[in-house]
Formats: C-alpha cells, sequence, structure tokens
C-alpha cells in the first residue's frame, strides 16, 4: 500500500515566461504521473470490502458496525475488553474476568457455571486434589478402588474399625484390641459345684466379693440331725452347675464400608 505523490508541479509552469521550454508540457510527464496514481490506488483498501495480504496496524479506535469475521489467529497485545465487562482480558496481569471488569484470580467469574459436559482434565485434577490430598481417607460402598476414579496411590484399609484420637500418636497404624482381666464383681452372680467323697464337718460354700471363702457345717457332735452318712455324701453333687460355652461378642454395632488411605497425588 503507497501513498501518491507528485512528480510534475504543471501549476508553477504557468508563471515562466513565453519561449521557456519548462512550460511546456510533456506527454511523458503525463505518463508519469498518471502512473504514481494508478501505483497507489490500486494498492489501497476498497471501502466496499477488500482483502489484505499483510499486517495492518491501526493507530486509533476502530469501530465496526456489523459482523467481524477473523478466518486465522487474532493477537491482541493490550487488554481485550467485551461489551465493558461481559468478557475483560488483562493483558498485564494475564487474568480474565466473565462479568467482572477487574478479575482477581486467572479466571474470575462473576455469576453461575453451568456444563453441559463433564469437567476433566487439570481443573477435574486440581478440585479432587484439593478434596482427597494424601493422607485423606475416601470410604465408599463400592469396591471400585479410588485411583481407578481418580488417579494417585490409594492403601486399601481392611478389616478393621476407624479410631478417632485427640493426639494423633497412633494415626496411620493398625492397633490391637486391648485386653484386660474382669474384677470378681464384673463377673454373672454364679455358684460352684463340689462332690463329696467322705465325711466331713464343714464345706466351702463360695468366695464372697473380697475373694474370701466361706464355710458352713454339715454336722456336729452336738446336733446328730446335721449327721449325714458316707454313703449319703460320698460322691453327690449339692451345688447346681450354671454357665455354658457361648462366645462371648464384644462386635459393636456397625456399618460396612470400603476405605482407602491416599498416598500420592495423580
Amino acid at each position: 500500500m503507497t501513498d501518491y505523490t507528485i512528480t510534475t508541479n504543471f501549476g508553477a509552469k504557468d508563471s515562466l515566461p513565453s519561449g521557456n521550454a519548462g512550460k511546456v508540457i510533456k506527454g511523458s510527464e503525463f505518463t508519469t504521473e498518471f502512473t504514481n496514481i494508478q501505483s497507489a490506488v490500486n494498492s489501497k483498501a476498497d471501502s466496499a470490502g477488500d482483502t489484505f495480504t499483510g499486517g495492518v496496524i491501526f493507530s486509533d479506535t476502530v469501530v465496526a458496525n456489523n459482523t467481524v469475521t477473523i478466518n486465522s489467529n487474532a493477537i491482541v497485545s493490550s487488554d481485550l475488553v467485551v461489551d465493558t465487562n461481559t468478557l475483560f482480558v488483562d493483558a498485564s496481569a494475564n487474568k480474565v474476568g466473565i462479568n467482572n471488569a477487574t478479575p482477581a484470580q486467572e479466571l474470575d467469574v462473576v455469576g453461575n457455571i453451568t456444563a453441559s459436559g463433564t469437567l476433566m482434565g487439570a481443573i477435574k485434577t486440581a478440585l479432587l486434589n484439593e478434596i482427597y490430598p494424601v493422607g485423606s481417607i475416601y470410604i465408599s460402598t463400592s469396591s471400585t478402588s479410588p485411583a481407578t476414579l481418580y488417579g494417585g496411590t490409594w492403601t486399601a484399609i481392611n478389616d478393621a474399625h476407624v479410631l478417632q484420637t485427640a493426639t494423633g500418636a497412633d494415626v496411620g497404624s493398625y492397633l490391637q484390641a486391648n485386653s484386660r482381666q474382669i474384677s470378681v464383681s464384673e463377673m454373672p452372680a454364679h455358684t460352684h459345684n463340689f462332690v463329696a467323697t467322705e465325711k466331713f464337718s464343714h464345706y466351702d460354700a463360695g468366695i464372697d466379693n473380697n475373694g474370701t471363702h466361706l464355710t458352713a457345717d454339715v454336722r456336729s457332735d452336738s446336733d446328730s440331725s446335721m449327721f449325714l452318712p458316707s454313703s449319703t455324701l460320698q460322691n453327690k453333687n449339692y451345688l447346681t452347675t450354671v454357665g455354658g460355652t457361648d462366645a462371648f461378642n464384644v462386635q459393636q454395632a456397625s456399618y460396612g464400608v470400603y476405605m482407602w488411605k491416599r498416598d500420592t497425588l495423580a
């Protein structure tokens, strides 16, 4: 695209005296002038529509009153503003705002976001890493490992209840079940059997709550009614046997789930 520059000043010829050779208008001068005009006109853009084969620089505001179609890349070196704040690109801060002309984040949206498909890629990974960082616990009634769903590595936690701890001393380790001996007062009330094998004057009637053996006379020299002959006493059970062989259930009320601990991020 070139500008037209006058080559011959035809008006200056009028002031020349008669007979001056320069006062003569030559055909070659007309040819040169019209050639220059032709080159300049042909290189200018048509206001009714034209095609630019090189770069175009606008030094001022460009106003388009109709649709602007860009068939290749559009490079904007400064801020991009669409309808004040519908879309605002802060070129210096590398931030984009939607309904927001002062974006504070790389993408700052004021209003709701609706997606017709699934959010994938970096957004999904970043979100899941925020929800399930390393060391977090994933619980589900599905046996599918979270490594399949979210990536990363996970360790399954099997056959154990979860213990909440305030000190953190036992976090991340399996604990054995605690055990203790029960005291006499914690035992169910019961009696003991004995078998008499000979005459005796008293027998062990059991143990009180303090662990002391109790005795009771079955005969005495002064009271013959308490005497029982040897044949009666021998090999007889005089107390009733109680108890059984049922297992003692210590399982607390529970709800079965699958559980994993996250070891590494995706």
